[in-house]
C-alpha cells in the first residue's frame, strides 16, 4: 500500500476526506465544506487553544476543590468511593508528573497543583469533605477527555501538513507498521496481503531453497568422500574426551575430570 493512501485512510478516520494536496473535505457547523488544508490546520489551532484554556482552567477547579476544608467530621464514607478518590488522586500524580517532563504549557499551575495532590494524598480521608471526594473522579475523567482529544486534533494536524508536501514527495516516505501483539490473534491490523499470499507469488525466489539447506557445511563436513572412488565416507566424527576409557590407577594424570590433584 502507498503511503499517500495510509495518510488518506488516517484522515478519513478522523473525519477528514484528503480531496488533493491542496484541499480536503471536512465537517463545519453541520455542514460538509470543502476548504484549503491551512484553514483547517487554523480551525485545529483554534480547538486546540481552547481545549488548552479549558485545561489549565480544570486543574485550577481541582486546586480548589483540593482546598476546601471539612466543615465537621465526617460520617462514614462509602469504601468504594473512597477508593475511587484515591486511586484518581494518584493517576493525577502520575499525570502530572508526565505533563511536567513533556509539556511547556501551564507549567507553574501544573507545579502547584501537583504539590496540593501529592499533599492531598497524605492527608486522612476524613479532611476532605464530601463534595471533594465525590468530584476529583469527575476532574480526573474531564481532564483525561481533553488530553485525548488535544492529542487527537495535533495528529490530525500533523497528517494535513504532511500531505500538503504532495503525493510524490509522502510516496518517498516509508511508514513503518508496529506489531505488538503475539499469539493467534496478532497482525489482525495489517492488510490481507501482508498475512497471507499465492505460492505463485513466492515460488520464484523459494525454488532450490531445500537444496541449499541441505548443501550447508554442517551436513555435509566429513562426508566429501562420500562413495567416491569405492571409499564410503566415514562422516564427521566428534570425539567425546570424557568417554574415552582410562586407567584408574593412572586416574590423576588421565582422567578427563577435574581433581583437586590437578590443582596448584
Amino acid at each position: 500500500m502507498r503511503t499517500w493512501d495510509i495518510v488518506k485512510k488516517e484522515l478519513a478516520i478522523n473525519a477528514i476526506d484528503l480531496k488533493d494536496p491542496k484541499t480536503c473535505i471536512f465537517e463545519y457547523k453541520g455542514k460538509r465544506i470543502a476548504a484549503p488544508i491551512p484553514k483547517k490546520i487554523n480551525l485545529i489551532k483554534n480547538d486546540l487553544k481552547a481545549n488548552f484554556s479549558l485545561f489549565d482552567s480544570l486543574w485550577k477547579d481541582v486546586a480548589a476543590t483540593l482546598s476546601k476544608p471539612a466543615e465537621k467530621r465526617e460520617k462514614a464514607i462509602d469504601i468504594k468511593v473512597a477508593r475511587l478518590f484515591v486511586e484518581s488522586l494518584k493517576d493525577m500524580l502520575c499525570f502530572l508528573d508526565f505533563l511536567i517532563d513533556n509539556s511547556e504549557c501551564c507549567k507553574d499551575v501544573l507545579t502547584s497543583v501537583r504539590g496540593q495532590v501529592k499533599a492531598a494524598l497524605n492527608k486522612d480521608i476524613y479532611d476532605f469533605p464530601k463534595s471533594t471526594i465525590s468530584s476529583i473522579p469527575d476532574y480526573k475523567i474531564s481532564l483525561d477527555w481533553v488530553f485525548r482529544r488535544n492529542s487527537l486534533l495535533v495528529y490530525q494536524m500533523r497528517l494535513l501538513r504532511f500531505a500538503s508536501l504532495g503525493e510524490l514527495h509522502v510516496d518517498s516516505h516509508s511508514v513503518k507498521t508496529a506489531r505488538t501483539v503475539s499469539g493467534p490473534w496478532a497482525n489482525l491490523d495489517l492488510p490481507m496481503q501482508e498475512r497471507v499470499w499465492k505460492w505463485d507469488d513466492i515460488e520464484e525466489e523459494m525454488s532450490g531453497r531445500n537444496s541449499d539447506i541441505a548443501k550447508q557445511r554442517r551436513y555435509r563436513m566429513g562426508l566429501e568422500n562420500y562413495n567416491g572412488d569405492g571409499r564410503v565416507g566415514e562422516g564427521f566424527n566428534w570425539r567425546e574426551i570424557r568417554n574415552e576409557p582410562y586407567s584408574w590407577a593412572d586416574r590423576s594424570t588421565e582422567s578427563p575430570y577435574p581433581s583437586r590433584s590437578i590443582l596448584r
